[in-house]
Order: structure tokens, then C-alpha cells, then sequence
């Protein structure tokens, strides 16, 4: 990557958690520039993270760090609590193309409105970052604020935990897993680095928004049918977001990391 893209790629990560009075006037101008681009453009393709279990995943270690920026986490709630993983990775597959995760991202509502697919909104980190509305993209920086990078050692996993019925927000750890601590260990996983808090960012009439749990289901809730009955169905999804070296947002494959049935 030539010298003036690793400054504006730098610029853009810390700019990003750099609040502004008014908002983040930088990081805006950046994603515009970034989500605009055009050109020619150099095949770069990134490697989806590798699913782990229900609700978690490893982090894709194997992309080129000058194009992986972060993870984006979306979710949809399905009226049909008896929904089967085959049908939600279908779905996701045949709706999720490049240029609706560009609106989720931007909070392009006319993009998307026809399906009920939405972007986890933060409202916190154990690190200081004071998200705006909507937060700029990518929510979770490959970066050594949210991974150990640096030591090229460890393997990290990132675990969510959607507190369905107990607290008003979705909850994300990462951990930092040393391969050489001995197999028998009890708690080979050491380090719990990273935590990030999510609810979604809905709207009942088209113009104002409000973030609301993933446990409060209103039927005038743009982000589900009007005719939603409990029980249902929150699945979620991740995907890693980049650039190619003429700044184009790029993604890796939506991966469905999991779900819950919920009774309201």
C-alpha cells in the first residue's frame, strides 16, 4: 500500500475515536470519501471469519492488515420462532450483497427498508470510544486497542452474548487465547480484553430514532413486521469491512454467527 493510503488509512482509525464537538466531523469526511471511491480497482478479497460456536467466532487473522479495517455486526428478528439455521444463512446470502451493507453502515434506510436486516448499534467500550449517531464504520477496530496484534502468538475469539430477558443491551468480549499455555490448562484463555455493548437503532415513524433492547418488540418498529408475534427469532451476523488500496469499501462473506428464540 503506497505511503499517502497508510496515512489516510491510520487517520481514519484514530480520528475515529476522537470526539468532536458537533460529532465526528473528520471521520465523516473520510467515510464519505471512502464509501464514494471509484476507479479501477486491484482484486483484494477478505477471508470471513471462521465461526466457532453459537454466538462466537475466531477473528480472520489472514488478511492483509492494510485492508481489513474491522467487524461490522448485524442482526434480523424473525417472526417464527422454528426458523432453521439453513433457511437464515439462505436468506442472508441471497439479500446481503455489497450494496445493501453499504446503506446498513450508513443508515440508508430507503436501501434496505425492505427487509429487516439492521446494524448493531454500540453504546459503549471499555475503552473510551463515544459512539455517534450512527457510529461510522467499522464498529470494532483490528487494532491493539480491541486485539493484541502485535503478538502474532495468540489467537483471539470473540464471544457474544445477547442477556435476552436480563439486561437491555447485547454484549461482546474478545479473548486473547495463548496456544502455548499446556492443553489441560482450566483457563487457557487469559486475557478478556475487549468489551462492547450493543442495542438496535429503530425508528417508528421514519425520522426520529432511538435505541431500544433487543428484548422491547414493538410492531411500529421498523426493523420488524408489523404483525410480529411472540416468540421469535434474533440472529446475528458478522462481517469483516475494509478498503482496497484506491479506497472502496470492501466486505468479506456475511457469516451467521447464531440465534436465539425469545418469548416477550
Amino acid at each position: 500500500m503506497m505511503e499517502n493510503q497508510l496515512k489516510l488509512f491510520k487517520i481514519f482509525k484514530y480520528s475515529f475515536k476522537l470526539k468532536i464537538r458537533g460529532g465526528y466531523i473528520l471521520p465523516l469526511v473520510l467515510l464519505q470519501l471512502m464509501l464514494s471511491s471509484c476507479g479501477i480497482d486491484s482484486p483484494v478479497f477478505l477471508n470471513p471469519p471462521d465461526y466457532l460456536s453459537n454466538l462466537s467466532f475466531y477473528h480472520a487473522y489472514k488478511n492483509d492488515p492494510g485492508n481489513a479495517l474491522g467487524y461490522e455486526f448485524l442482526y434480523r428478528i424473525y417472526d417464527d420462532s422454528s426458523i432453521d439455521s439453513n433457511t437464515i444463512i439462505t436468506d442472508a446470502q441471497s439479500y446481503l450483497n455489497e450494496i445493501k451493507l453499504l446503506g446498513l453502515l450508513s443508515n440508508n434506510r430507503s436501501i434496505f427498508e425492505d427487509s429487516y436486516y439492521r446494524r448493531m448499534y454500540p453504546i459503549y467500550d471499555n475503552i473510551g470510544t463515544s459512539f455517534n449517531d450512527p457510529a461510522i464504520p467499522p464498529i470494532m477496530l483490528i487494532d491493539d486497542d480491541y486485539f493484541n496484534i502485535s503478538d502474532s502468538s495468540r489467537r483471539f475469539e470473540i464471544h457474544l452474548d445477547l442477556n435476552l430477558g436480563t439486561k437491555d443491551y447485547v454484549e461482546l468480549t474478545t479473548i486473547n487465547y495463548d496456544p502455548n499455555i499446556i492443553a489441560d490448562d482450566p483457563d487457557p484463555m487469559t486475557d478478556y480484553s475487549t468489551i462492547i455493548r450493543f442495542k438496535r437503532y429503530v425508528t417508528l415513524d421514519g425520522n426520529s430514532f432511538e435505541t431500544v433492547k433487543f428484548s422491547t418488540i414493538n410492531q411500529n418498529q421498523d426493523d420488524v413486521s408489523n404483525s410480529i408475534e411472540s416468540p421469535i427469532t434474533i440472529a446475528l451476523f458478522v462481517v469483516l469491512y475494509g478498503l482496497t488500496d484506491q479506497f472502496v469499501s470492501i466486505f468479506s462473506d456475511v457469516v451467521y454467527i447464531g440465534s436465539e428464540i425469545y418469548t416477550y
